[in-house]
This record gives C-alpha cells, sequence and structure tokens, in this order.
C-alpha cells in the first residue's frame, strides 16, 4: 500500500522523484520569501490607496470652497496637512488638562488664521466648514503617513511578522481613513453627520429665531418650560461645523441661573453587533472620550455645585459618527426625544434643568427652521445612495 502512495506522489521514474524533492527544497528554501514578497506588495497596494484617498480628499476640499485656486495655493495646502501639536509632558500629570486646552485653543487658532489667510471672502459658516474639511483631511494623510512609514521600515528591514501584523490590521485602519473621508464630504456639501444627532434633537425645541447666542463659547441656548419644569435647550452654533466649547458655556450659565440638574444628549460608540440608533440612558458628562477638556470643566463644576448629571445616548456603531448620518441614525429622534422628555418629567417640580446637545453641528441650523432642511439634504443623499447601488448592481449583469 505504501509503495502504491509513493509511487503516486514521486512517479515511477527517478526524473519524477528527482523534480518532486527539487520543488520541495524550492519551497521550504523560498517559500517564506515568496510570502513576504506577495504581503508587501499587497501593502504597498492598499498604502497607495490610502495616498489617492488623501489626495482626493484635500483636492474635493479645495474645489469646494475656493474658486480658481493656483499651484501656489494647493501646495500652502499640502504643506499645511503636516501641522503637528505636540503632546504635553505628563510626567507630572497635575494641570495636564489645562495644558491640553492651551495646546487645542492653539492649534485652533492657527487653523483659523491659515483658513482667513487662504478664503477671505468665505462666510463665517462656510470658514467653519472648511476648517473642519482640512482638519479630517490632515487626519486621511496623516494615517496614509503613519502606514507608508511602516511599509518602507518593513521593506528596508524584511520584517515578516510586521507586515503580516499591519496586513491583518489593514481594514480597521482604512475604515477610519474612509470615515474621514466621508467627513470632509459631508462638511463640504452641508451635510449632517452622525455626530449631529443630539443638537438635531435640540434644535427641534427651540422656536425659529429664539435661539440666544453666547458668542464666547460658541453656543446657543433657549429657555422654557416642560411639564411644569424649567429647562434650557442648548447646543453649539451651527449650521457651520462647530462643537462649540460646552464648559465656557456652562461656566457662564451658572453665573446666571440657578441649575440643578444637567442632563446630556450626544452620539455614544455602540459595540458591534448593536443596533444603530439604539438610545440608552446613564449618568455623567457625554463626549468624555472625544472632548476631554470639555469633559473634566464641566464635571468639576457639577461636582462642587453638586450637580447631578444624566446623559441620553444614541448609539453609534463603528465610523457612523464621523460618515453622513445614517438612516437609523436620523429614525432616532421621535425615541431619543421622548427618552429626553421623561429624564425631564422624572425631576422635581422645582428644578432647573440645563440641557446639553453634544455633538456637531455641521449642517443642522440652531432652531427647529433648520431641523426640515437638514432632513430634506439626508433624505436626497439616501436617495442618491440607493439609486447608485442599483446602478451598481446592474452593471454587475
Amino acid at each position: 500500500m505504501s509503495e502504491i502512495l509513493l509511487s503516486q506522489f514521486f512517479g515511477n521514474d527517478i526524473w519524477s522523484t528527482l523534480i518532486s524533492f527539487i520543488l520541495i527544497f524550492v519551497l521550504i528554501i523560498f517559500g517564506p520569501r515568496l510570502m513576504v514578497t506577495q504581503t508587501i506588495w499587497k501593502l504597498e497596494k492598499d498604502v497607495e490607496e490610502l495616498e489617492m484617498m488623501a489626495e482626493r480628499s484635500r483636492n474635493n476640499a479645495v474645489k469646494r470652497f475656493l474658486k480658481n485656486p493656483d499651484r501656489e495655493m494647493h501646495d500652502k495646502i499640502k504643506n499645511f496637512m503636516d501641522f503637528q501639536i505636540a503632546e504635553p509632558v505628563s510626567t507630572d500629570p497635575f494641570g495636564i488638562i489645562k495644558k491640553i486646552d492651551a495646546v487645542l485653543r492653539q492649534a485652533e487658532s492657527r487653523h483659523k488664521v491659515f483658513v482667513e489667510s487662504i478664503a477671505p471672502g468665505l462666510g463665517e459658516d462656510e470658514k467653519k466648514n472648511f476648517r473642519a474639511a482640512l482638519l479630517h483631511t490632515s487626519g486621511v494623510h496623516q494615517i496614509a503617513k503613519i502606514m507608508r512609514h511602516l511599509l518602507e521600515t518593513i521593506k528596508k528591514y524584511k520584517i515578516f511578522q510586521m507586515a503580516l501584523i499591519l496586513q491583518m490590521q489593514f481594514p480597521m485602519i482604512k475604515k477610519v481613513a474612509e470615515a474621514l473621508y466621508d467627513s470632509v464630504e459631508a462638511f463640504s456639501r452641508g451635510l449632517p453627520i452622525g455626530d449631529a444627532i443630539a443638537p438635531l434633537i435640540v434644535a427641534n425645541y427651540i422656536p425659529k429665531g429664539k435661539a440666544k447666542l453666547m458668542k464666547d463659547a460658541d453656543f446657543v441656548y433657549y429657555r422654557t418650560k416642560i411639564a411644569g419644569r424649567s429647562v434650557i435647550f442648548s447646543r453649539a452654533n451651527g449650521p457651520g461645523v462647530s462643537i462649540g466649547y460646552p464648559e465656557k458655556f456652562m461656566e457662564n450659565i451658572l453665573k446666571k441661573e440657578r441649575i440643578t440638574r444637567i442632563l446630556t444628549v450626544d452620539a455614544a460608540s455602540g459595540l458591534e453587533g448593536e443596533k444603530p440608533g439604539a438610545v440608552a440612558e446613564g449618568v455623567g458628562f457625554g463626549q468624555r472620550g472625544s472632548n476631554p477638556v470639555a469633559s473634566f470643566y464641566i464635571e468639576e463644576m457639577a461636582v462642587k455645585r453638586g450637580i447631578p448629571v444624566d446623559d441620553i445616548m444614541i448609539k453609534e456603531i463603528g465610523e457612523q459618527g464621523l460618515q453622513v448620518m445614517a438612516k437609523p441614525i436620523l429614525e432616532s429622534v421621535p425615541k431619543a426625544s421622548q427618552a429626553m422628555e421623561e429624564a425631564i418629567k422624572r425631576s422635581k417640580k422645582n428644578e432647573r434643568i440645563l440641557v446639553i446637545g453634544l455633538g456637531n453641528t455641521g449642517g443642522v441650523g440652531n432652531d427647529k427652521s433648520g431641523v426640515p432642511l437638514a432632513i430634506d439634504k439626508l433624505k436626497k443623499y439616501y436617495r442618491d445612495m440607493e439609486a447608485k447601488q442599483k446602478e451598481k448592481k446592474r452593471g454587475w449583469f
């Protein structure tokens, strides 16, 4: 039996046996090198795709906000993509939040100065959108740069293990880059992204023309009553891209008002497998991960004054917070509004509640008059995407 198997594998003559041994030897010696070459070739294509994505993102932003930009203008913007924010020294953590706050504000000021220098004729909202588009384009650019650095390191030192790890992680990295790319498209077209869901919900409770602007905090607010409770609705100033300065708004409003409860509404990162647009409740200030400076200052003020903080969360999966607002997120508005109203009604009759709609206000006006405009834009976007998908499917056949 064994002789039959050997004859089938190696053949019946000495030449077949010799060729088989040579092939096995070649595979043992050169197999790993072939795998490395194939992996590096695939990573090279992936990194080139990221670099092209960064270039398209930059070109789209420039074409949308600048008229007839020359080569010098393109070069200025390309150079600005390498703008860096140095991390403050944290060996002694005391005062680190103030350092981070100072660095971030300085970086924001530099972005404002740069946009003003290349696009002085834009309106205030368009300047906000342009700054956000450049910031997220810079994010795509930095991801592509880091991936290029890792790839060149692998090629230089022939690190096969590192190539395998990078290849396995690339799909997740690409998802983040694609989300940033999509957000640039959204900012350029004035479309709300997933993170705009809370400002959109709050805008529904502010009558047309009644939003008061707190300029130094880039926040708007409106006083009203719900179920006999005194409520102040607030959110960042839109419809230009902004998250405002909720900590500055809190500081100013607490000097004027006796607030007894804070209720935040925000988009929250859900787990894979959870339903997008699901509404959950919790305690504590929202946006803890994405805006640590605001979280720190607001928590400090709330704890010192003994003000409880509740949170209404709208779940968004993966990178939905950066992409154009998905249908399930938009459809969560009634449920999230109901949860917010129930949280207000659970409080005592004499309480004064501050509702803060946290998130990016891009594409969402300050009051209820701006909500239908935002929804109409989104519905048109959904129709266009569905038409493209149908066209793509027809093309396959």
